[in-house]
């Protein structure tokens, strides 16, 4: 398993349409989830370079996507956020800089709040 922790980019299998065909990914890891007895996990945010597509609600654009060590311009959907057995992360790509991890974190809380709201 490789070290990592929230805030970091790492690099995923995702599967497409033939689930017998995975490509590599880099993803956003939100939060290490470590429980006693219990396998880590990391839940990810799936990440697109696709940045001119039209936004999705808590799409957050990498401002210092190159220092973030991403090798193209990219979006972190927060809408898309799946938990995964950290034995499959495959490589650290590098970290979100500090002043944008505030950002994201606070566009965390506004698509989820508006989320669990009844």
């Amino acid at each position: 398993m490789i070290d990592f922790k929230a805030g970091d980019f790492v690099l995923v299998p995702y599967p497409f349409t033939d689930t017998h065909a995975l490509k590599h990914r880099p993803a956003f890891v939100v939060s290490k989830v470590q429980a006693k007895g219990m396998p880590t996990k990391a839940v990810i945010a799936l990440v697109t370079s696709r940045v001119d597509e039209m936004n999705m609600p808590g799409d957050y654009r990498v401002l210092d996507w190159e220092v973030s060590g991403l090798k193209y311009p990219a979006m972190i959907r927060l809408s898309k956020i799946v938990t995964v057995e950290a034995d499959i992360l495959q490589k650290k790509l590098g970290s979100l800089s500090r002043r944008e991890w505030k950002t994201v974190g606070d566009e965390f809380l506004k698509i989820f709040q508006n989320w669990i709201v009844p």
